[in-house]
């Protein structure tokens, strides 16, 4: 417990942590902007088509530049101390360090929900100023279990930057790994080995977590995003126990 509280107090008076916040706020916002305002256009005509779903705008809270700060934040918890030699001075207060990694882990999780958390909040709000366009209402099965859906790919998102950075000490490199990864890399898989090797887009992790969040083949698929990560963390840890600081 003592641990978790230390992490609690860094994260919570670290000033990025809040600059954070504001960024990963404004983004949802501005993006789910854009959707409210476009989600029910006619590509073709530009011509209004009634009420768009709700779920077209909350699509803005995983967006992946909304996640970027997300991710940012998870790399704080090992990356910061890494950067700055700090590490020594945790691990010698709290020396036993499964329960630090464990430490660092939960309290990263819980600040990262709750930062979602607040951007649903913020995208179902701008989405009620579009609501001529939008059909808001938020409190629909469908619209829950979305939001759900992309609660859990959201947190699970950063965990992977949290993960990358335990294994390989680099806090930026690891950052961009994993936007490259679920921008870039996957979608060249697919699109220039995916007519020869039909299963490739069902072994790709965030293929499979995107699939997830919209509800197709959620076993599968969750199995897929959320075995992927946990062999990141068992190796993360694995790293962070046997070597030195």
């Amino acid at each position: 417990m003592a641990a978790v509280g230390y992490e609690q107090r860094r994260i919570r008076t670290i000033r990025s942590t809040w600059i954070i916040l504001v960024v990963t706020l404004v983004l949802a916002g501005a993006i789910a902007a854009l959707l409210g305002g476009l989600s029910n256009l006619d590509p073709e005509t530009g011509e209004r088509l009634g009420q768009a779903s709700l779920r077209d705008v909350l699509t803005a809270a995983v967006n992946p530049i909304v996640l970027v700060p997300v991710s940012v934040l998870a790399a704080m918890a090992f990356g910061g101390e890494y950067r700055f030699g700090l590490i020594r001075q945790t691990l010698t207060t709290f020396p036993g360090r499964t329960k630090v990694f464990l430490a660092k882990l939960w309290v990263v999780v819980l600040w990262m929900l709750a930062f979602l958390i607040l951007a649903t909040a913020v995208v179902v709000g701008v989405a009620y100023l579009f609501r001529s366009n939008v059909d808001v209402d938020p409190l629909a099965t469908e619209n829950i279990t979305y939001a759900l859906r992309a609660l859990a790919f959201g947190v699970l998102y950063g965990l992977f930057t949290f993960a990358l950075v335990v294994i390989t000490r680099n806090q930026a490199l690891s950052i961009v790994i994993v936007i490259l990864w679920t921008v870039v890399l996957e979608s060249l898989l697919v699109g220039l080995l995916g007519d020869r090797f039909e299963w490739l887009p069902d072994v790709l992790p965030m293929t499979a977590g995107a699939a997830f969040v919209t509800g197709d083949d959620m076993a599968r698929n969750a199995a897929v995003f959320v075995g992927v990560l946990a062999v990141l963390l068992l190796a993360g840890w694995g790293l962070f126990v046997k070597r030195d600081a």
